[in-house]
């Protein structure tokens, strides 16, 4: 398991070069990101905030943000029930107290 604390991505079991979900312990899948617009394959949720994506852009050094590619700071997010949806900053941003449920794929 990562060590970045209950709010991150990096829930997932980790062995070897393989990071996975078991999808038997995700809680409320249609809440929770499974997968998202971003730079690079891992994200972040402190790399979520727009501010990040406006600086460094589709190039920055720093590749762990989410990429708000989409009108009014939007991206889009697959869920791990299935389903897609674009996102706006306000519901998305890990930095939003409100929204780092959406991160934590094995909390209730």
């Amino acid at each position: 398991m990562g060590s970045g604390g209950p709010y991150d991505l990096d829930n997932a079991k980790l062995t070897g070069s393989n990071n996975y979900y078991s999808m038997s312990r995700v809680k409320s899948a249609s809440q929770k990101f499974m997968l998202m617009d971003a730079v690079n394959w891992w994200v972040s949720g402190y790399g979520s905030s727009p501010a990040h994506y406006r600086t460094n852009g589709e190039t920055g050094t720093n590749s762990m943000i989410l990429a708000y590619r989409h009108g009014g700071e939007s991206a889009n997010f697959g869920f791990f029930d299935g389903h897609a949806a674009n996102l706006r900053n306000q519901q998305a941003n890990y930095n939003l107290s409100d929204n780092r449920f959406h991160w934590a794929a094995y909390v209730q």
